[in-house]
């Protein structure tokens, strides 16, 4: 025990005092808040894009109102900070000012034709950004619509029909349709990529760095001496420890640095913001979300979802541990390490594309399946899609998976760790499981 922990505490001190890792976290420590407040950072050193676009409006025929309002209504999905002003004098004023300091103002015109029809007009000294281009046509054409029925006589009790939002009321003919569902898929797709990618992620790291520690203390020989000192299980269990624990420690970095830069950005005020941008009213989903349970169900999963997550980065490790004691080179190792990354970009698209299969018969068959369970099971738990004694099941499974890693892994890797050749290596593997 004092030699597992001596060894643990000798790796962890090499990772966390390496220079790479105090560079590489230093520079994520800054570069994580930057990319989260990207925006902010190229409105501060300024330029064109951070001047306020004015829209001056020319109009003679009454469609002003009308226009002003519509672009309001769609100003979350305009990228620009615009202002508008109805503009009274005479237009070629407006345009040499424009056309002098060329500037990214906007004129538009609203007139009759001799045939009666309206026309418009955009002026501008550039191409304009194609969102707000088309919002503009867009709210031109809506403009037009609204001024049209005002002018044609029509009654005002009509006109206010015309204008009336259809009412509509939803039936659901299904007895067992849970009235949530809408709401825990739309959360669903939220949390699917925040939870699977950094543990994808995490679990691609923990598969290299322990093959690359492996395979360097083989080919500088220091594992001979290693060896001779304490056990092959010694060995392989300070491994497998101590790349976990650095593992989480740099996940907790990452995770800590976008906490940083949502706080520099405002904190839940901005999330908010963010939300409502995207034409969720978030006040009203909060509500829904805490009065429809699904809150409740989530805390309940996190203890799965921790166990889950604990045993597919242990069990990950294990296999990488085993594969790199059979290689004699980072390369053989790469080789071997191909059908470990196929299977965690099997179980990462399943678990991206699972809210779009409900109760599919497949996706819950592949969620009891081991190194694909820990990043599924925990996903589909939070979309209901399985319930608690499926996951348990799927826990006790990657359990048992990481006892026979264990068990058989051992005894592989007591074979393979002081192997330099790769003849016959398959035979002594075999050999070496079948020895009691």
């Amino acid at each position: 025990m004092n030699k597992l922990k001596f060894l643990i505490k000798t790796s962890l001190k090499k990772k966390f005092s390496s220079k790479w890792f105090i560079g590489i976290n230093i520079l994520l420590l800054l570069l994580v808040p930057a990319i989260i407040n990207i925006d902010r950072i190229i409105k501060y050193f300024g330029g064109d894009f951070n001047e306020t676009t004015k829209i001056y409006v020319v109009d003679e025929i009454g469609m002003y109102n009308s226009f002003e309002s519509l672009i309001s209504e769609n100003s979350n999905i305009i990228n620009t900070d615009i202002k508008i002003n109805k503009y009274d004098k005479d237009k070629k004023i407006i345009e040499n000012k424009i056309k002098e300091k060329e500037k990214k103002d906007i004129i538009i015109t609203f007139e009759v034709n001799d045939e009666n029809k309206i026309i418009s007009k955009i002026i501008s000294y550039e191409y304009i950004d194609t969102i707000l281009y088309q919002t503009l046509v867009n709210a031109l054409n809506n403009s037009k619509v609204n001024y049209s029925l005002q002018n044609s006589n029509i009654d005002k009790e009509e006109l206010a029909k015309i204008y009336e939002n259809v009412e509509i009321e939803r039936v659901f003919l299904s007895e067992e349709l849970d009235e949530n569902e809408e709401t825990l898929t739309m959360i669903g797709n939220i949390l699917i990529p925040i939870f699977i990618i950094p543990v994808f992620l995490l679990v691609v790291m923990v598969v290299n760095m322990i093959g690359a520690e492996i395979n360097e203390e083989k080919t500088s020989k220091s594992m001979e001496i290693i060896i001779s000192s304490v056990s092959p299980t010694v060995h392989f269990f300070s491994k497998v420890i101590s790349t976990n624990i650095f593992i989480l420690s740099q996940g907790a970095i990452i995770l800590f640095s976008g906490f940083l830069g949502m706080m520099i950005r405002g904190g839940m005020s901005e999330i908010t913001s963010l939300v409502s941008s995207i034409g969720i009213d978030s006040t009203s989903f909060l509500n829904t979300f805490v009065s429809s349970g699904i809150f409740s169900n989530i805390l309940k999963a996190i203890p799965f979802v921790i166990i889950m997550m604990v045993l597919t980065f242990v069990a990950y490790s294990l296999l990488a541990g085993i594969f790199a004691s059979m290689t004699t080179s980072m390369e053989d190792y790469q080789q071997l390490q191909t059908p470990l990354m196929l299977i965690m970009l099997f179980a990462y698209y399943i678990a991206l594309i699972s809210s779009m299969y409900d109760n599919s018969i497949f996706i819950k068959i592949v969620s009891f399946i081991p190194f694909v369970s820990g990043i599924l099971s925990p996903v589909l738990l939070i979309l209901g899609q399985i319930s608690y004694i499926d996951i348990i099941i799927s826990t006790v499974i990657l359990l048992i998976t990481n006892f026979l890693l264990i068990k058989y892994g051992l005894k592989i890797y007591k074979v393979g760790i002081l192997n330099y050749s790769s003849t016959k290596l398959w035979e002594k593997m075999l050999k070496a499981i079948k020895e009691k």
